[in-house]
């Protein structure tokens, strides 16, 4: 996942305070996990501030299971505490927020999540958690399916994954996700 620290601008657009990047763990627990807590420095995104300070973010990451039928696996759950440092955008001050960016796998889809906007502050405090859905690969399902003595047929995997789009055949599972190529 990436995090981008940005000022509210309600006459302009935003700008890009920092940036980091935060590899999600590559092996998904078993069952539920307690938060692992770390502060990230925050690197900047444009020419002018390029890979220069911009201040540190504190995040929480834990894994939440979903249970054994549902069609996820689970929920990497991302708490996005709070900044220190922060570089002053306007004036005298900055609004910041932060927006989490989650790619999936391929690479070919992306969402991304927004905390709340802290006005006029440098050393905003958000304590806010922000969910990263992980689905089941449909191999997966067809062993909970069989495990659960349902019928792996194609109409239980249209029920499981929903209507699929007319257009591109994209699961209604995955609405809300932005096809990137």
């Amino acid at each position: 996942v990436t995090i981008k620290v940005m000022d509210y601008d309600s006459m302009s657009g935003d700008d890009i305070m920092g940036k980091v990047k935060i590899p999600l763990p590559t092996e998904i627990p078993n069952g539920s996990t307690t938060p692992t807590v770390d502060d990230y420095a925050l690197k900047g995104d444009d020419s002018w501030w390029k890979n220069s300070a911009c201040g540190t973010i504190r995040v929480g990451i834990s894994w939440c299971s979903a249970p054994r039928t549902s069609r996820l696996r689970g929920s990497w759950r991302i708490t996005i505490d709070q900044a220190s440092n922060l570089r002053i955008m306007d004036v005298t001050t900055s609004d910041p927020y932060c927006l989490l960016i989650a790619r999936s796998k391929s690479g070919d889809r992306a969402f991304q999540k927004m905390t709340s906007v802290k006005t006029r502050t440098t050393q905003p405090v958000w304590n806010e958690t922000l969910e990263v859905p992980v689905a089941m690969s449909e191999s997966e399902l067809r062993e909970v399916m069989l495990a659960e003595g349902l019928r792996a047929g194609p109409k239980n995997f249209k029920s499981l994954f929903g209507k699929r789009n007319m257009q591109d055949g994209t699961p209604e599972m995955l609405k809300g996700w932005t096809k990137l190529f």
